[in-house]
């Protein structure tokens, strides 16, 4: 007897419904591995199901994905489609199934038609392979090139919203369509519209807080939440599931997110505490040694202030600047950027990535190449993403050629040739996993 913890999954589904029993259900399995066929298609060949039982079963799943329909119901339907060759949605309305009631949500395939982000028969084409490979039909719109990581991820946070009721279905359309014309975050014209502005937090999400500290990536997150989203489970227990960290790790995570909405650590400690647990180190270990380090850091910047002298104190002692003279020079050097960056970073309010940051896109604005506004969506994503601002630029497609500060500097013989190596490699990758997509081999070209 094979093992099937996914209730979500078409080979517990069919034990569920009562369509096999698990010694038919073992046997198709160990030819579908043999083989490498789904499991439908296995089934339908070795005449276990009709092609409309399975039809049926595969609109039975998707259904329960999305809560719209118990198992109880689902299976007296699925005894109807056998006896009478009825539709499963014949089967569910002829039992008084009303769709309507049960509806918590908007379904993301939904959401992404009407905000034009897709067409229906690009949904109905990423449906049909998540129904024989498995992966979410989200994430193959994105392998697709019919959206962008982007605007998926967008699009996921509104589906959440809507939700958790905190946003209707007509605003988060609204909201989705503008995200998508003026290439911004959803939040930007959420936030713009009094729709929704999300609350100030003191620490990341556990997928942001993993993203961040190099666990998972930005591809890993996305399909996590949109798997949390069809099977409403957290993200956290989403991305143990799949593999993609373990139970010590999450626990480690949850542990530092609470401490740093504590504001008990920072995000750098607890990337610091992070990795070291990947690297196997007990929490409390990590933890310990993180604090002691940040304690041993800031003694040695204390012990630094007391032997150091300051020209200002000097210059008081001697008797040739008052403190009037010294707040006005602090008044002109609030307006000069190079003085206020040593300033800042001297005093330790803020980090040289930071800055920046902050002052390319201030040079932007200041050179009319961006609005204040974009400029902020600017560096809030280049500091999100951990990148420089023209990298940002580029991600957000709103990069122009002269925006970049290296924009005139010359490469060396040996750096041409290796661009141009790293480029072309990249391209044969592309149509590598491109010829994989036109013949339906999904994993082959998630693996390129």
């Amino acid at each position: 007897m094979i093992e099937v913890t996914d209730k979500n999954q078409l080979g517990n589904l069919v034990l569920e419904l009562g369509l096999l029993d698990s010694k038919d259900l073992s046997q198709a399995v160990s030819i579908a591995q043999e083989t490498s066929l789904p499991l439908g298609r296995v089934l339908v060949l070795s005449s276990m199901l009709t092609e409309a039982v399975l039809q049926a079963t595969l609109r039975c799943q998707s259904l329960l994905k999305q809560s719209l329909v118990e198992v109880s119901l689902a299976k007296k339907a699925m005894e109807l489609v056998k006896q009478d060759q009825l539709t499963i949605d014949e089967a569910l309305f002829k039992l008084g199934w009303d769709p309507e009631s049960t509806k918590d949500t908007t379904p993301l395939g939904e959401l992404l038609i009407e905000a034009g982000y897709v067409s229906r028969d690009q949904l109905e084409q990423a449906l049909e392979k998540n129904r024989t490979s498995g992966l979410p039909f989200g994430r193959l719109l994105v392998f697709s090139g019919a959206v962008t990581e982007g605007l998926l991820t967008g699009a996921l946070n509104a589906q959440i919203l809507i939700r958790d009721g905190k946003l209707s279905k007509p605003q988060a359309v609204e909201a989705l369509k503008e995200a998508r014309l003026r290439q911004v975050s959803v939040e930007v014209p959420l936030k713009e519209k009094g729709f929704y502005d999300l609350p100030s937090r003191h620490c990341p999400r556990i997928g942001e807080l993993l993203l961040f500290c190099g666990v998972i990536s930005q591809s890993d997150l996305v399909s996590a939440l949109e798997l949390g989203l069809i099977n409403k489970e957290p993200v956290g227990q989403v991305l143990m599931q799949e593999k993609l960290v373990n139970r010590k790790l999450l626990q480690a995570a949850l542990l530092v997110q609470g401490m740093m909405a504590d504001q008990e650590i920072n995000i750098t400690d607890a990337r610091t505490v992070i990795s070291a647990v990947k690297d196997g180190v007990p929490v409390e270990k990590a933890l310990e040694e993180a604090l002691q380090q940040t304690e041993a850091e800031k003694d040695e910047a204390a012990d630094s202030r007391s032997e150091y002298v300051s020209l200002f104190d000097f210059l008081k002692t001697l008797g040739t600047i008052s403190d009037t003279q010294v707040l006005d020079a602090f008044q002109i050097a609030k307006h000069n950027s190079a003085v206020l960056t040593q300033v800042l970073l001297i005093a330790g309010s803020l980090d040289g990535k930071t800055l920046e940051r902050a002052e390319a896109c201030r040079k932007l604005v200041q050179d009319k190449k961006l609005s204040v506004e974009r400029a902020n969506v600017a560096y809030d994503y280049a500091d999100r993403a951990d990148i420089d601002v023209t990298q940002a630029l580029k991600e957000l497609h709103w990069y122009k050629p002269g925006d970049d500060a290296n924009e005139n500097k010359v490469e060396t013989p040996e750096e041409e040739e290796e661009s141009k190596e790293s480029e072309s490699e990249w391209d044969a990758q592309v149509r590598k996993a491109h010829q994989y997509m036109l013949t339906n081999k999904t994993d082959n070209a998630l693996e390129v």
